[in-house]
């Protein structure tokens, strides 16, 4: 029931979403592209449009993070959408709930409050909680399943600058059981990684 704008630097994957095709090979993700574009509650742009993020309820940012040869994250993509979604923040009027800014990508212990908070005050020109709220959301997702595990979660995390400042992103899941833990952003974020590691350590034994 909730209209979606998404948002894609690539106008090759803006048309395909539009034509009703899914850009990625993915079980039942055409299907839901099908069924969102028919029904008019999904439409498509190029990442220049991001100034009509001002007015929604939510924006999920769902970029790369990929690995340095130090063993982190570059995280240019990230800081480039905070910056976007700064901008279009300045323009929301006071007298909306904020804009949840819910990030999806993994990151270290310590992203959101020295970089991505930063991006937004130098952009937005003002502190969060009046018109955005970042919000770490990481996602659990499998590759070939991802649908099934996104409606069949084994948990939600949900990280937050303060308790209680994300409690409207909880709306998505109205009709998904599963435990939701709200807890610090540098908590999500560790949580996230050590995620990650653990499939990558059963990998590797598998793979032995």
């Amino acid at each position: 029931g909730h209209a979606v704008l998404a948002f894609d630097s690539d106008p090759e994957i803006v048309a395909a979403v539009n034509a009703g095709c899914s850009p990625i090979r993915e079980p039942n993700v055409e299907e839901l592209i099908v069924q969102g574009v028919a029904a008019g509650s999904l439409t498509a742009f190029g990442d220049h449009a991001v100034e009509r993020v001002s007015e929604l309820d939510a924006v999920m940012v769902c970029v790369g993070s990929p690995g340095d040869e130090a063993g982190g994250f570059r995280l240019d993509e990230i800081i480039r959408v905070a910056h976007q979604l700064g901008l279009a923040a300045a323009l929301r009027s006071p007298a909306l709930p904020p804009l949840l800014c819910i990030f999806r990508t993994t990151m270290t212990p310590g992203t959101m409050d020295q970089i991505v908070i930063p991006a937004f005050l130098d952009a937005a020109g003002e502190a969060p909680g009046v018109r955005y709220e970042p919000v770490f959301h990481p996602e659990f997702l499998r590759g070939s399943s991802a649908v099934a595990d996104f409606f069949a979660p084994s948990r939600i995390v949900i990280g937050e600058r303060r308790p209680g400042t994300t409690r409207r992103l909880q709306g998505l899941y109205n009709a998904i059981e599963a435990p939701v833990f709200e807890i610090s952003y540098k908590a999500a974020e560790m949580l996230k990684l050590v995620d990650n590691g653990f499939h990558g350590l059963k990998t590797a034994f598998a793979n032995e």
